[in-house]
């Protein structure tokens, strides 16, 4: 895997390439820029597959140098490294970056970081797949929503206040929110009436998976599906994943359920024409969605969510779960008690069948 390091201060740089060629992966192949200008040349020289840069920088930021790595080099891995932490600078690194970290990064994290991320590409997508991710045109970024609740996940200082203002800026995750929270499945019929009680009863992960489910695409209804549809159904599904599975995984369930779909989500937001000839297939032969993905182009939503989701950070199990849940054979799954869940939850016609 080859990694590109880019920040003005020279010790910083430097100090995180020893890191990485001492504490990293023997493949690893790792290079240095000290501007985003000599990134830039270098990348015309030679591509990479994750670039790593700092977001202040003068003359060309993080955010300029990203935007133009996203259009010029659209399989490259965007990670930024801020010393800023506030929402603000969440909102605008999640609008270009897959992930982000705050300085002083630990070098564990980084590490473990970029190992994931190969992990994601060692496989490299299939042939299908890489079509697709190329006629996409960029890998996306999580939505900002879901970045600023993932990281309060991990600061010990965070409050229910400054959930709520992360929350309150997308109306439509409100709505969802609060009407999950008020579900029969999280009380006893008691309708949350307020935000504070809502998040208090679904946990920043759930709420946090809500935002990632409802707001990473911006589905084009000449799919033949809604937005609407795919989020009734991604809720319904991951409320009956919860129930179904043992205690010590419904989390998870819950979570990788909720967002099974997500890969469908994204190719009825960028190949809606796709999702309508795959629909029409499986209408014609009598087949299942995911069977028709796989007999016109030989790939399937499911394999797509599960690579944007692995390259979001999302705990493996969840990852695994959402590439398996239209596996072939239920039986395979008996060792995968998450996976298994979310298969059977998912069992049921969805907003394509």
């Amino acid at each position: 895997m080859k990694v590109l390091l880019v920040d003005d201060e020279p010790r910083l740089v430097h100090a995180l390439d020893r890191v990485l060629r001492v504490g990293g992966d023997s493949g690893w192949v790792v290079s240095t820029a000290m501007s985003a200008r000599e990134a830039l040349a270098k990348l015309d020289h030679a591509a990479v597959d994750v670039v790593v840069s700092d977001m202040s920088m003068p003359e060309m930021d993080g955010t300029a140098l990203l935007s133009e790595i996203r259009v010029r080099w659209p399989g490259t891995v965007r990670v930024v490294l801020s010393g800023h932490s506030d929402p603000a600078s969440a909102t605008r690194a999640a609008s270009i970056a897959h992930q982000f970290f705050e300085k002083p990064v630990r070098a564990a994290d980084l590490i473990a970081a970029l190992r994931e991320i190969e992990a994601c590409l060692r496989p490299s997508p299939s042939a299908p797949l890489r079509e697709i991710l190329g006629a996409i045109g960029h890998l996306p970024a999580a939505p900002a929503a879901f970045v600023e609740l993932s990281a309060a996940m991990d600061d010990p200082r965070v409050r229910v206040d400054d959930l709520i203002v992360v929350v309150k800026r997308d109306p439509a995750l409100v709505a969802k929110v609060l009407q999950l929270a008020s579900s029969t499945f999280f009380t006893r019929g008691l309708p949350a009436r307020d935000l504070r009680t809502a998040i208090g009863r679904l946990g920043v992960r759930l709420v946090a998976a809500l935002a990632l489910a409802g707001s990473a695409f911006n589905v084009d209804r000449s799919s033949g599906v809604t937005l609407e549809q795919l989020t009734t159904h991604a809720v319904e599904a991951a409320t009956a994943a919860h129930g179904v599975a043992a205690p010590r995984y419904a989390e998870d369930a819950f979570v990788a359920a909720l967002l099974a779909d997500i890969g469908l989500s994204a190719l009825a937001c960028w190949m809606p024409s796709r999702v309508r000839d795959a629909r029409t297939h499986a209408a014609r032969n009598h087949v299942a969605f995911h069977q028709a993905e796989e007999a016109l182009y030989g790939s399937t939503h499911a394999e797509l969510g599960a690579y944007l989701l692995g390259l979001w950070r999302l705990p493996p199990p969840v990852v695994e779960a959402v590439a398996l849940h239209h596996a072939a054979d239920r039986s395979t799954l008996c060792d995968l008690p998450i996976a298994l869940a979310v298969y059977d939850a998912h069992a049921k016609p969805g907003p394509v069948d």
